[in-house]
This record gives C-alpha cells, structure tokens and sequence, in this order.
C-alpha cells in the first residue's frame, strides 16, 4: 500500500479586533499585511458605540474583504443615553451589511452602575411573555436558538449564561434552528412572539437570498404547520412602529397579529436586553 501525504490549507479569522482605533492610526497597514502573511485573511471588528461606527466603516472601506465590522453597543457604553445609542445601532443595521452583532454581553468588570437597567431589560421580556400568554390562550415557551438568521452563532458558554436567566421563571427550548419554517417543523401550532423589527426580516427578502418565492415558501411552510406569529411593537429611532409599518406579503396577512399597544408597549429589544444581561453568579 503506497504511501500518501494529505495537505491541509488552513484560513484564520480574527474574531474580534478594534484595529480602526486610533492607537492604530500610525501603523494600521503594517498590522494587517503581517496578518495576511500570517495567514489572518479575515479581521472581524466589534463596534464600541455611536462616535466608533465611522472609523469602523472607513477602515473596511481602505481594507475591503479583510476587516468586516460588526454591530452592537458595547457593554461598558451603556450609559444614561443607552436608548438613543441602541437606535443608532439599529438604524445602522438597515443601512449597512454588517457580520455580525458585537460587541455586546455583560461587563461588570469596570462599573456595575447599570446593573438594574440590565436586570429592567430582562424583566420587561417576562412581561411580554406574559402578555402574549394572556393574548392567544397559550402558555408561554421562550426559545433560545444558537444559530440565528441575521447574528453570528451563540457559543454553548454564552448559550449557558443566558439560558440561567430563565431558571425558575419560565420554560426554555435551546434549538439550533435560525429560520422560523425550521422552528415550525419542531413546535407546530405555535404562536410566535416577536418584536416588530424581527417582523420586518420575516417578510424581508435579503434573509432569503434576495428570493421572494424563497421567503413566501417559508411562510406557507409556518402556515402548514399551524403557526403564525403575534406581532409586538416598538420604538424604533424615536418612532413607534407596529405592525401596520410592516410590508406583509399578499396572501400571509393572516399569519401576522398585532399586540395592542394597551396591552402591552416596553421599548427594548432582544439586542438591548443581551447589552445589559447579568446572570445571578456574574
């Protein structure tokens, strides 16, 4: 039997690197060509907050194809103003391609003076949990999905630390399915409870490859499953959005309901309440 040798061609990313800093304004070119001889092709970088993002996108625009910016309000930015910067953020999100959401998390390292804003966060997704449960007659079943549609993957370390904040307080499914016709296929007669701006990437055909036929067959795949979904509104820049803002396709209204406003109206997301988390052993 001959002898065979097997050669394997390894790329690396970086995963999380702020080289559009100005500490690196005097040798930023030189950093990333050692990457690239390194075999670094891939810079990921983490927003910081609202005065970060134009650097961010002008060092992509000098390196395109090798530092990828990602999106978020960094922990230790949340401040008295986190509203306003985490509209920022969501603004930017609809006008730019960005890899991923980051940074984001719980950091208590530096100043644990916003603990409450994150313990708020969390509660005010109990609360419409609750509403919702009231709503449609069903109980509530909260979803934790390690691959998302729109996000980078959830690792089973941080997976862990956010499944702890439903210990005691509610039911918790950890799947690994980022599309919701997946999500029907494991629990059908579902409502699913969502926020307006989840709403709008349901119906969105960039998540399905820029296919409209792609995204209506998702839809009757939800439909056939005896699902549909329960619509939340929020603010969003300054502006209430409900589901009337959201461009239902014709033929699917019937999956979509809207919460009333005097049901239930907490302006916080998904993105804000993971910015400002704390677990009770952090």
């Amino acid at each position: 039997m001959s002898e065979k040798n097997y050669f394997c061609h390894m790329e690396l990313i970086d995963t999380h690197n702020h080289i559009y800093l100005p500490e690196f304004d005097g040798d930023r070119n030189e950093v990333i060509q050692r990457s690239l001889a390194a075999g670094v092709l891939k810079i990921m970088m983490p927003n910081i907050d609202s005065s970060s993002i134009a650097p961010m996108l002008d060092c992509e625009e000098q390196f395109p194809g090798i530092c990828l910016p990602m999106m978020a309000l960094h922990p230790t930015s949340v401040k008295e103003n986190f509203r306003t910067e985490l509209g920022v953020v969501e603004k930017a999100l609809k006008e730019h391609q960005y890899y991923g959401i980051g940074e984001t998390g719980i950091d208590l390292y530096w100043d644990k003076t916003f603990l409450n804003e994150q313990v708020i966060s969390f509660r005010r997704h109990l609360e419409l949990a609750e509403a919702a449960a009231a709503h449609v007659g069903l109980p509530a079943l909260f979803e934790l999905p390690l691959l998302n549609a729109a996000k980078a993957p959830i690792e089973l370390v941080v997976a862990r630390k956010r499944a702890l904040q439903f210990s005691g307080r509610a039911p918790l499914a950890v799947t690994r399915a980022p599309l919701f016709a997946q999500k029907a296929q494991l629990f059908p007669g579902s409502v699913f409870v969502v926020g307006v701006d989840t709403a709008e990437r349901v119906v969105d055909t960039r998540f399905y490859d820029g296919d409209p036929a792609a995204m209506r067959a998702a839809l009757e795949t939800v439909r056939s499953r005896g699902c549909r979904f329960l619509v939340a509104g929020r603010e969003v820049g300054g502006t209430y959005r409900t589901l009337a803002q959201v461009a239902v396709p014709e033929g699917f209204r019937d999956l979509f309901e809207g919460l009333p406003e005097s049901e239930f109206r907490k302006d916080v997301s998904s993105t804000e309440i993971r910015g400002r988390w704390v677990t009770e052993w952090s």
